[in-house]
């Protein structure tokens, strides 16, 4: 019954109505872009306008789908877009519209700077407490709003030895565990247990790689990784 529904919206010439959601008629193309990404949420389509789709293509509705989760939110519950809206004082109707897409694209980032950022995390912090994990990305996350480092994830890890190291050699394709992502979205999403370090070390590399200094004012640490301003 669900298939035969779905045939129907995605690929019908005229508009269906299905428990009192429009769907206007959507091309062959956009009809294939559509099933592919909700196969398995057939509940979900049916509680989500996605005539609003239409105007993206197949990698955008996928890049936009990484950087809603990136925060938290799913890009196929129009309450979820809702929600995202209002917590950045949208108008909040659940439809991916020009200022919705904005601000996405404002306040995440691309698969690669992620992807920098979670192997950042996984060099400085893969056997430490999940929020040392958390402040690795956070502090990377920080200096971009600093005057004293560059203003990007690419730049931040590409102009610090300490960090540049994860684009090269193993690191560079190394497959991560899941765990490091999900830190690296709870930095993305503003959760900071550094309160706004700057810097991170291990107890053991301190006196051989860093002047930062242990009693330093402003010091926090979880198990044995080290964050200062």
């Amino acid at each position: 019954m669900i298939k035969t529904l779905k045939k129907t919206i995605f690929t019908g010439a005229a508009a269906a109505t299905i428990l009192g959601t429009a769907f206007a008629p959507i091309s062959g193309v956009e009809a294939a872009t559509l099933t592919h990404y909700t196969q398995n949420q057939e509940v979900k389509v049916f509680n989500h306008k996605y005539t609003h789709f239409e105007r993206y293509s197949h990698s955008q509705i996928k890049q936009y789908e990484f950087r809603f989760k990136q925060l938290g939110y799913n890009i196929f519950d129009q309450n979820s877009i809702m929600n995202f809206q209002r917590e950045y004082h949208l108008h909040a109707n659940g439809i991916l519209g020009q200022a919705t897409i904005n601000k996405l694209m404002l306040v995440t980032y691309n698969q690669y700077e992620v992807d920098l950022l979670a192997r950042a995390i996984y060099m400085q912090a893969y056997n430490q407490p999940f929020n040392a994990q958390i402040g690795v990305g956070a502090v990377i996350l920080n200096r971009l709003h600093h005057g004293q480092f560059p203003n990007s994830i690419y730049g931040v890890i590409q102009n610090d030895s300490q960090f540049s190291q994860v684009m090269y050699g193993r690191y560079a394709d190394m497959k991560l565990d899941p765990k490091y992502y999900r830190a690296a979205y709870k930095a993305i999403q503003g959760i900071d247990p550094t309160r706004n370090a700057l810097f991170v070390q291990n107890k053991f590399n301190i006196k051989a790689t860093s002047s930062i200094s242990l009693s330093e004012t402003g010091k926090i640490t979880y198990g044995q990784t080290v964050f200062t301003r």
